[in-house]
């Protein structure tokens, strides 16, 4: 037994629990209030993915946004996201020129005021609650690096932000693989993983095809850094990891150092990480 994978099921596999039940909870009160039954396409999906497909497909262009997020607000809703699905949508645009119906859809969210595209390569998101956010798109910013280019054409990228990280240490030896706990929909944390350019203090998330700068992207993700690797020591540190815990083989490499640090933040070790202690529990 493991502690590092208890703590994969306490910090991210209970959260996702938690925030499903609040959203169950918010479904129900939507359809109360609206006097509205509503089906999906796959009824078998939870209920967070319900109500995210909902807010998306109906809400936005409904009489009842401001009935929606006032449940929302009510049930403690980290109103923040609406940026971060804002970008994600926007970044991930196969033409970015063609982006008027999701910022239609966003300018009805209560926390944005207003989004604007370059014309090229870049759109800000302007919010009188959290200030300004001007994101790249990565694909742009990196359209003459061929390896990144069949990457991005060739893996679904709104999921898998380890496996993206990982590749990217790869690519950018010089770069940081940072690990951190963000903050969920409504309660606690899940784990998520990214790259940091020091030199130009940027961070490159895949997950949402975009470029931005490390302040504008704490402001909206509200990281706690648990893992910071030179991307060239990431092999290193997972040769560490393997021989201090026993995590499944097919964990990404990323993720697997992150609950190692982790377990050893929580144990209160200070040394180096070489010489940390095992996680493994002996009956």
């Amino acid at each position: 037994m493991d502690v590092c994978n208890n703590l994969l099921d306490l910090l991210e596999y209970n959260n996702a629990m938690r925030n499903n039940e609040i959203f169950h909870k918010v479904l129900d009160e939507f359809s109360d209030k609206t006097k509205n039954t509503f089906t999906f396409a796959d009824e078998s999906q939870s209920y967070t993915d319900k109500v995210i497909a909902l807010k998306d497909n109906f809400v936005y262009d409904s009489s009842y946004v401001k009935v929606f997020f006032k449940i929302l607000k009510r049930h403690g809703y980290f109103m923040g996201q609406e940026i971060k699905d804002a970008m994600q949508k926007l970044g991930l645009l196969r033409d970015p020129n063609c982006n008027s119906d999701i910022i239609k859809k966003y300018l009805n969210s209560p926390v944005i005021q207003d989004i604007s595209f370059d014309g090229i390569s870049k759109f800000t998101i302007d919010s009188e609650r959290y200030g300004k956010f001007i994101f790249e798109i990565a694909s742009f910013l990196y359209r003459k690096n061929k390896q990144i280019m069949e990457y991005i054409e060739t893996n679904r990228l709104p999921n898998g932000c380890h496996n993206h990280t990982y590749f990217m240490s790869q690519v950018f030896p010089d770069f940081y693989a940072i690990t951190s706990l963000c903050e969920y929909y409504f309660k606690g944390r899940y784990f998520h993983s990214y790259t940091l350019d020091k030199d130009s203090g940027l961070v490159i998330d895949l997950c949402s095809n975009a470029v931005i700068s490390k302040d504008s992207y704490d402001r909206l993700f509200k990281p706690r850094e648990v893992s910071v690797v030179l991307n060239s020591d990431v092999m290193d540190q997972h040769r560490v990891v393997v021989m201090k815990s026993d995590q499944p083989y097919n964990r990404c490499y990323l993720l697997k150092i992150a609950l190692y640090k982790e377990y050893l933040r929580n144990r209160g070790y200070r040394g180096d990480f070489e010489e940390g202690p095992s996680s493994i529990l002996r009956k």
